[in-house]
Order: structure tokens, then sequence, then C-alpha cells
């Protein structure tokens, strides 16, 4: 590999995607059906259909539960969750009937089609380390023995499980960006649009977030992530008369993801989408696998809680109805998945941390391409919590106050307060608020200035005369970060900015005034 690297780019490209080709060919089920043996088919058509079966009895219990008193409930919930695990077992061994198929042969040929401008940056372990090879439609830029600098760094000084100049999600971002990003700084320059396929533990980096020029690499162009999943061309983006399909709020209890399923049905229905809705107690799961198979379907949207399950991500689902779920096995035995889909809930996207080498960490969104689907926007990290978004600020008058306190986005001392607690890992501030908490862009920086972390916060919590609190779902500590800088617009367009501090412990809104 190593020779190849010098000599040949393309060829060491192409060797370093064979294995994580093979094994992505695996997974990919659907492909494995016409290699079945007639007996072979007929019983994986039998265990699926048993499974189906016995979920959506499993799910019609479920709808019954209103009518039983609070100790009755906690007795039968506790129940159905071992018959829920005996029959997701039941899923389990229907794949094992393809898992003994033969798997499409691995496609290490031609590279994915790449539009004018893209450049797809992968990342690959060797023996020496990392080797990350540039890719254009003029060719292959290969770069190897990728570390970080802190590789001199005393072995006292570094956490014991990470050896010197290893590369992790934990790797201090300029390292991160100097390491990965640098090598090919003329071709990252000249790109109009970035496309990343890491493998193993860079598959938990957030490479968008990376400091470029100054900036987030995102300002610079737009990233997305691949799989680089073998023998796959692009697919046509939805056309006016096609399906799209909306499922938001099935459990109930997030009316922000009800309201974003009307905004965006509307929005759908705009492009001259045929638009069906689930909402409620309607998503459950075998309506929303009927219509997930539907032929004519492009789009499918969801927007409800997600949930991360299982060392190796298998366990993780989207929250239906009743108590059902849609897991990432239910995803990948599917018959046919849509173009576009969009998975607007928590940890959606995200993978285990302790994915091999090969880069197979499996999720909700990655299931869903190995199903077919064409590109997927989904969370990679848990979301706000729906209860500290904007309905708590009907009731945030104070003693007789209107709803923003009081106080004037003109006014000079408008966000002259704010502090980020790290043992809660929320941001505290007083501003003007107009009723509203407004979105904030949190900016944090180490002692040498150097960019730790970009955070977006959205609507945070509202407490009156305009006392915000918002979520910072894995912020930094002190020994990361030393100081943040805090971004927001006010009712005027107008863009305010501020220095705040980093505390351990929140002691209160008299003690924020008093800084």
């Amino acid at each position: 590999m190593d020779l190849l690297l010098r000599r040949d780019p393309a060829r060491a490209l192409g060797a370093a995607r064979r294995s994580r080709a093979r094994a992505l060919a695996a997974l990919r089920w659907s492909h494995r059906l016409a290699s079945l043996s007639a007996a072979e088919r007929a019983r994986w058509e039998g265990a699926l259909a048993a499974y189906r079966r016995a979920r959506e009895a499993f799910d019609a219990e479920g709808r019954q539960d209103w009518q039983l008193a609070a100790d009755e409930l906690e007795r039968a919930t506790g129940a159905r969750q071992h018959r829920s695990q005996a029959i997701r077992a039941m899923l389990d061994e229907a794949l094992a009937v393809l898992g003994r198929a033969e798997p499409e042969p691995a496609d290490d040929g031609a590279l994915p089609a790449l539009g004018e401008g893209e450049l797809m940056l992968v990342y690959r372990r060797v023996r020496d380390g990392w080797a990350g090879f540039a890719v254009t439609r003029a060719g292959v830029v290969a770069a190897r023995r990728l570390a970080a600098t802190s590789a001199a760094a005393p072995a006292g000084e570094r956490p014991a499980a990470t050896p010197a100049g290893e590369l992790t999600a934990a790797t201090p971002a300029g390292e991160l960006s100097a390491a990965l990003l640098t090598p090919f700084r003329e071709s990252i320059a000249a790109a109009r649009r970035l496309r990343f396929v890491p493998s193993g533990a860079l598959e938990q980096v957030d490479f968008h977030a990376l400091p470029w020029s100054g900036a987030p690499l995102v300002a610079h162009a737009p990233v997305a992530y691949g799989m680089d999943l073998p023998g796959r061309s692009e697919r046509a983006a939805p056309g006016a008369g096609g399906g799209a399909l909306v499922v938001a709020d099935p459990r109930g209890d997030l009316p922000a993801a009800r309201r974003e399923g009307e905004i965006v049905a509307a929005a759908l229905a705009g492009q001259g989408l045929r638009v069906e809705r689930l909402s409620g107690g309607a998503a459950t799961h075998p309506s929303l696998r009927d219509a997930l198979e539907r032929p004519s379907l492009e789009v499918f949207h969801y927007a409800g809680h997600g949930a991360f399950a299982g060392r190796d991500g298998w366990g993780s689902s989207l929250r239906l109805a009743a108590g059902g779920e849609l897991a990432v096995g239910d995803v990948l035995a599917l018959q046919r998945a849509p173009a576009r889909v969009v998975l607007s809930g928590c940890d959606t996207a995200r993978t285990a941390p302790t994915a091999g080498d090969a880069g197979l960490g499996l999720g909700l969104a990655q299931a869903f391409l190995l199903a077919g689907a064409g590109s997927i926007i989904a969370a990679a990290e848990p979301a706000i919590p729906d209860a500290e978004l904007a309905p708590d600020v009907e009731l945030a008058g104070e003693e007789g106050t209107d709803g923003d306190g009081g106080m004037d986005p003109s006014d000079p001392q408008c966000g002259a307060c704010a502090v980020y607690s790290v043992q809660e890992q929320r941001l505290y501030a007083i501003l003007s608020s107009e009723g509203t908490a407004p979105d904030m862009r949190l900016d944090f920086y180490s002692r040498s200035r150097e960019l730790v972390g970009i955070y977006v916060l959205k609507s945070g919590a509202y407490f009156g005369r305009g006392r915000m609190a918002y979520s910072v779902p894995g912020g930094p500590t002190p020994d990361v970060a030393e100081w943040g800088v805090m971004r927001w617009s006010d009712k005027t367009g107008a863009i305010h900015e501020m220095l705040i501090p980093l505390v351990n412990t929140w002691l209160g809104w008299d003690h924020l005034n008093s800084l």
C-alpha cells in the first residue's frame, strides 16, 4: 500500500476501498434476494411475513393502553418490552436467511460520479496511520501518514487510551484540520462541493465544523457525507407528480414536530408532489412500512423521536405510535427505499464510536442508504428537547409585564449578560427576546485563540424578562475551551455579538446580572 500511495494513488484508493466495499455489499440485503434458491426464497418470505404479523399484533395491542390504570399500564409495558425483544429476534432470523446468500461482487473499479467542482475526500486506515485521497473528475491525489501534531507530546500529557499522533473525534479541531484538510488545501480551495467518506474512528468527526481559513469548513462549500457504496448510481431528483410521505409526532408528545410536519407537507405539495401524512396515532409500524415500499414514493420526511441503541447501532429506531418502532433491521428489509429521506429526530445518523477500521458504523441514516435511498438529511447527535422550545413562552410574562419583559432590542444593555455552565452544558443569557428565545450561534475558543467548536442553538427555553437558557449537547469543558462568543439577531435584523465566560456551576439569574 505504501508503494502504491507514492506511485499510483488511484490504484491505492482502489485497494483501500476493496474490503469496505465487500462488507457494505454484505449488508445490502435486497441485492441478495436474486441469489436465493427457490426454497430459501420461500423461507425468507415466510420468516419476514411471520415477523410482520407479530409486529402488527404487538402494535395493535399497544393501541389499547389508554384503557389501563397506571399500575396495569406499568406491568403491561414491562411485559411488552420482553416481547418486543423476541419479535426483533424474529427479524434477525429472517435476515439471517439472506446472510447465507452470496453477496453481490464488490465493485472496486469506477469511482462514484462526481459533479462539476465536487471534491471527494476518502480516509482509510493503513499500516502506519491514516491515508487520505482527494478525488475529482481530473484524478486522485493521495497523502499518507496523516497524524495529529500532538504526536510529539509526552505520553503523560495524552489520554491514556490515545496513542501518540492518533486521530479521533476527541483530537482538537485545529489538529484534525491540519492533519486531514491541509494536505489537500489546493483541492479544497478549488472545490464548490465537498463529499467526505471517512472510516473507523474518523466517522465520528464533524468535518463540516473543522476550522478552515478562519471559519467552519461548511462556510467555504457545502459538505456531504457518503458511504461509498459499490455499484451505485445517482438517483434522479423527485419530480412533480411523485409521492411524498410526511410522518410527524407519532408518540403525540412533540408539538413542534407536529408543526414541522404541517410546514413540510405544505412545502412539498407546493412542489407538485402528492403528499401523504401520518401524524400521531396514525403513524404505526405497518402503515409506515407499507407507505415506504410504494413504488411511487420519492420523498420521506420523519419528524419525531429517534433512538440510538445497541453496541453497534443495530438497535436504533424511529419511534412510532402505540409503542411501535421502525428499527435498522426493518429498514434493511424494505423492498425499496425513497430517493430522498429526512430524519428529523435525535441520533438518526449516529453510529457506534467503536466502529472498526473498515468503517461499518451503522445507524438509521446508513440503513436507508443501504436500502437504496439516494440522499439523507439526519442528525448525528441528540436534538434539544421539545419541552425546552417555544411553547414555554406563552407563560413567560412576569409581574404584569409583556412577554419580552419590557426590554427593547435597541437598548444598549441588550445581551449584556451571558454565561456557559460547564456542568449543565447550558448557555444562560439575559437579552431582549420579543417573547421568544432567538436562535443562537455559540463559538468556543481555546486559550491560544483556536476555534474548538461551533454550536447552532435553536429556540432556547424562555424564563421571562429576557431570560434564556439553551441546551448545548456535547458542549466543551474548560480543559478544551476557555471562552466563547455568542451571536444572535434582534427583530430589526441587527447582529449582536458578545464574549461569554465559562463557569463550572450555574448560580442563578441574580448572579448572572452581577457579572
